[in-house]
């Protein structure tokens, strides 16, 4: 009953500490630095667009003088005069009526950058996700490289105890010694870079989740998400719902707003203006009265000329509109570029462990066929030792395409810019169900 309750709560500690594709990447938003500034971002023109908003409204202020004034004459000091003691208050009020449509475009400026952060934030967030997912990878093939290099350790030991034990019976060779002896050395050496590279593995991993992780926390998940099934239909996908296609066209659009948002300089300013005046209204001196003037009207300005600047400024404006245009395209290419890197490594990633996977089979068989005539003498240690390094070789090429099979399927959803909203479940896991290939089953099958 102890020995149950023991194993239980180990189980139940394990499954407590252990660490989600999922959750880590909710760390990783947490902590990261540029996620942080692009969230930040938004709050700050929220405010630009208060501001904005505030053009639509009438500005009132308010202004009061109290001062003392002596007049003296035939004197540069003032020595003589009466002392006057004076007091004014002012309220003005400007109420913009026409600028130009500065106030429209301005309003449509914020709005839009604020649409342009929302987006800027979501491919910050893609980046970071494959940043993330690439170091939890990692830490997960690095521990089953570990595991196979303990695995090659073992056995190297096991072939030098039992080669150092038929020299010891006189008919084993010096030779024979030697090569089993540099052959544990040799896997002592790549046991301790796997347990390297694992700790630096585990380390990039940190400065995503800024956490403490084993890499028996981490969770082996299934890939469960079906991707396009051809490349064209990964890229058309990408062109309509990529956050940098957003970023990059709603950018046009504000240069547009800011174009049109100039143009208020062809455009005459037209402002109600009114204002209250009163004097004297606190403190009077004998027989002084309080007198007060109002004013209310309209008050046009027009530029008639200015040195053509208005218009230079204009065709300025139009050539960023141009600009943003070609960095739309650029933003198409890039988009095109990434997909066909991800794509490629998808499929040949694919097709390299469908033939890996048989490989590893058959270098295994060798080695067990191999090492049983070894111990019956009917083969010698050369043999043992080749089979036994084709056998490492290929199985660490196949641990590593089992994972670089795994990463190609989030670089694709990287490429069409859905990684981010993939991990954090905000996405439909069926979008592309019709487009199921077998892929799906390849991964499951081989990432056990």
């Amino acid at each position: 009953m102890i020995i149950r309750f023991s194993i239980f709560t180990s189980l139940l500690f394990g499954y407590i500490n252990a660490l989600s594709l999922k959750e880590g990447f909710i760390k990783s938003l947490q902590n990261d630095p540029n996620v942080l500034v692009r969230q930040n971002e938004l709050n700050k023109i929220k405010y630009d667009i208060d501001k904005a908003r505030g053009l639509f409204y009438p500005t009132i202020d308010l202004e009061a003088r109290a001062y003392n004034q002596r007049t003296s004459t035939d004197s540069y000091r003032p020595e003589n005069g009466s002392l006057q003691r004076n007091d004014e208050y002012v309220v003005r009020l400007e109420q913009p009526i026409y600028k130009g449509f500065e106030t429209i475009n301005e309003n449509r400026i914020q709005n839009a950058r604020y649409e342009s952060a929302e987006y800027y934030l979501k491919e910050e967030q893609n980046s970071l996700a494959l940043r993330y997912v690439q170091n939890y990878l990692n830490v997960l093939k690095s521990s089953d490289l570990l595991n196979l290099s303990t695995e090659s350790y073992n056995m190297s030991e096991d072939i030098f105890k039992k080669t150092s034990r038929k020299v010891e019976m006189g008919y084993g060779t010096k030779l024979e010694y030697e090569r089993a002896k540099g052959n544990l050395e040799e896997s002592s050496v790549n046991l301790s870079i796997d347990k390297l590279s694992l700790q630096d593995s585990i380390q990039y991993l940190y400065d995503n989740i800024q956490e403490e992780v084993k890499e028996t926390d981490l969770i082996k998940e299934d890939f469960n998400y079906t991707l396009p099934k051809t490349q064209d239909k990964a890229l058309n996908f990408a062109l309509v719902n990529h956050p940098s296609m957003f970023v990059s066209v709603i950018n046009i659009d504000i240069a547009k707003f800011e174009q049109k948002k100039e143009l208020k300089s062809f455009h005459p300013e037209l402002n109600l203006e009114a204002k209250y005046n009163l004097n004297d209204g606190s403190y009077r001196e004998t027989n002084a009265k309080p007198n007060n003037q109002y004013e209310i009207g309209l008050k046009l300005v027009y530029n008639l000329y200015n040195g053509g600047k208005d218009l230079a400024n204009n065709r300025k404006m139009k050539e960023t509109i141009k600009e943003k245009s070609i960095l739309l395209d650029q933003t198409k290419k890039d988009i095109k570029n990434a997909l066909a890197l991800s794509w490629n490594s998808y499929i040949l990633n694919q097709e390299k462990l469908k033939r890996l996977e048989n490989f590893v089979k058959t270098r295994e068989a060798v080695l067990d066929a191999t090492y049983q005539e070894f111990g019956l003498g009917t083969r010698d240690l050369g043999s043992v030792v080749d089979a036994h390094l084709d056998y490492i070789s290929t199985k660490r090429n196949y641990i590593s395409t089992k994972y670089d099979l795994l990463l190609a399927h989030y670089r694709v959803l990287y490429s069409i810019g859905i990684l981010s909203d993939v991990l954090l479940e905000h996405m439909d896991n069926t979008l592309f169900v019709n487009e199921f290939s077998n892929m799906n089953e390849i991964f499951t099958k081989n990432i056990k």
